[in-house]
């Protein structure tokens, strides 16, 4: 089974969590679909991917709560330190800044067109999954 690889770009979007990253995704010479349902068969389970998205975005949103609930235990401990150790791992607590965004408004009214400044455009995949609507048993 040779075949290529792609790099799809993603936007996963759970309530008012969105995750954005790029995966590797294999295409096999025997059909687009094989290596996908291969990659997600993999856990062993009988479930539909469908449903296995769903599941995996739910555990990732309360995952993202625990991490969040950590992180501020973790700065509440730490106080003014800038790191604290556990038995296996150290966090560091920094601050930065970042520049603010481009009013475009403001650069149209000055003339400026801002298109002529973007970098290339990129293919985003936005993948939404929501349960289904069961009819009532009759």
């Amino acid at each position: 089974m040779g075949g290529t690889t792609h790099v799809i770009f993603f936007v996963v979007k759970i309530g008012k969590i969105i995750l954005t990253g790029k995966r590797l995704f294999p295409t096999y010479s025997e059909g687009a679909n094989s290596g996908a349902m291969e990659i997600a068969m993999k856990n062993g389970s009988n479930r539909h991917v469908v449903d296995q998205l769903a599941i995996v975005r739910a555990e990732i949103k309360e995952l993202k709560a625990r991490e969040d609930g950590l992180k501020d235990a973790v700065s509440l401990e730490m106080g003014s330190a800038d790191s604290l150790g556990g038995d296996d791992f150290i966090a560091r607590q920094t601050l930065s800044e970042r520049k603010g965004g481009i009013d475009e408004k403001a650069a149209k009214a000055a003339g400026v067109n801002l298109d002529d400044y973007r970098k290339a455009a990129s293919v985003v995949m936005t993948l939404r999954v929501e349960p289904r609507v069961h009819e009532a048993a009759q």
